[in-house]
Order: C-alpha cells, then sequence, then structure tokens
C-alpha cells in the first residue's frame, strides 16, 4: 500500500469516528 493510500484511509476512518461520536457521545468512552 501506497503512503498516499494510507493517508486517504487514515482521514476516512477519522471522518467516519467524528461522525459516529456526534450522534452517539457515549461511543468516546470506548475509543
Amino acid at each position: 500500500m501506497s503512503s498516499t493510500q494510507k493517508q486517504q484511509q487514515q482521514i476516512i476512518v477519522k471522518a467516519y469516528y467524528n461522525d459516529l461520536i456526534e450522534k452517539q457521545p457515549e461511543i468516546r468512552r470506548f475509543t
């Protein structure tokens, strides 16, 4: 995997978790 692909994946994962946490703040306890 190239470094750019890895970076993009991390950004997607971060955005996904931010969205989840906004909808369900209790998830913060597990991260």
